[in-house]
């Protein structure tokens, strides 16, 4: 903005001049005045200095081109052109197993002494390793608004699917997709400063994948959970911050209850798994398995006792089919109906 005071006829005129919108004025000095050509001959608290400032040296030569006021040349000989000043932040990185994908939280800045707006459709690209070294592009999130200098866009959210992460870098205002050191013409939009435009985080969640086999009928503790089928479960532990820190993905599976049933038929007694046995039945005996299940072995007994002279060698007479016939010596007989079984006749 220019302000020029006149004085005419005892009456006082202020005019105010400035920039067309979306323009800029080059860079001046906070008040200008051209006696002798000299822009030093005021300072800029409006007094005179005492002892003149040399325009050609003061400030390397910054002022020496009279109305100007100030060069529009850098100290590098650059013509100055308005630019942003980006950069951008990691807060969260989240794991969602039901997807297989993780969420990256973040945000960007315009720095306050940017003299340009970030256009929208601002790229900023995502890599699971850094991008000089390898070309692990995971994606780019392109932005929906502009941003001013000094504001922030937050609560960003870019989701992507990867394995085996250790690591996530954010560069913001490009969309590289090759290795090598980055330059100038490797950003969209231009910038003050592409230095600080890189971010990187590693703490990234840990994923534990856990297979865990039950008994049939048998219960299994997942944290505060009590799970009573088989199926997938997760559980999501968050950090100070309220990221994920650890995702527990648990297999469970169920192992059934082993059960056999065997008929058997005998003379006299019969032992099983150290028991001897005379007396018909149904007997059950429970062990272990290899895997920890119970395993129910169920004996169903017919014994026969002696009803003949034993000096003949003969041990029992059964019935079968209405017919009288003779086993000698005690032998298993094995049938499904524990009323009627083969005879074995020797």
């Amino acid at each position: 903005m220019f302000v020029m005071a006149a004085l005419e006829y005892n009456v006082g005129n202020l005019t105010v001049f400035g920039p067309p919108d979306g323009q800029h004025w080059a860079p001046a000095r906070p008040l200008w005045n051209q006696y002798a050509y000299n822009p030093l001959q005021i300072n800029d608290d409006l007094t005179v200095p005492q002892n003149q400032k040399n325009q050609a040296t003061y400030m390397n030569g910054k002022y020496n081109n009279f109305m100007q006021q100030e060069s529009l040349l850098d100290e590098n000989g650059y013509y100055k052109r308005p630019a942003a000043s980006l950069t951008g932040l990691i807060h969260c990185v989240d794991y969602d197993p039901l997807t297989d994908s993780f969420t990256v939280r973040f945000e960007l800045h315009n720095r306050r002494d940017a003299s340009r707006v970030a256009d929208a459709d601002l790229p900023v690209s995502f890599y699971g390793a850094n991008p000089e070294l390898d070309t692990a592009l995971l994606g780019v999130y392109l932005t929906k608004e502009i941003i001013r200098p000094g504001d922030s866009l937050r609560d960003l959210i870019f989701k992507f699917s990867a394995s085996d992460l250790s690591r996530i870098y954010l560069v913001v205002n490009t969309r590289r997709n090759t290795i090598g050191p980055f330059d100038s013409t490797h950003f969209d939009q231009p910038e003050c400063d592409y230095t600080d435009n890189f971010y990187y985080i590693i703490d990234l969640p840990k994923i534990q994948r856990d297979s865990v086999s039950i008994c049939e009928g048998s219960t299994y503790m997942f944290y505060d959970t009590t799970l009573y089928d088989a199926g997938k479960y997760h559980r999501s532990l968050k950090n100070q911050k309220g990221c994920d820190s650890l995702i527990v993905l648990l297999d469970l599976s169920l192992s059934n209850t082993v059960r056999t049933q065997t008929v058997i038929s005998v003379c006299e007694e019969y032992n099983w798994n150290g028991k001897m046995l005379t007396q018909s039945g149904i007997y059950t005996d429970t062990s272990l398995t290899v895997g920890g299940c119970d395993s129910i072995s169920i004996l169903d007994l017919i014994v026969f006792h002696p009803s003949v002279d034993k000096s003949n060698n003969i041990c029992c007479v059964i019935l079968i089919f209405g017919m009288d016939r003779l086993i000698p010596n005690p032998v298993n007989i094995f049938s499904t109906d524990k009323r009627k079984m083969d005879a074995i006749v020797q």
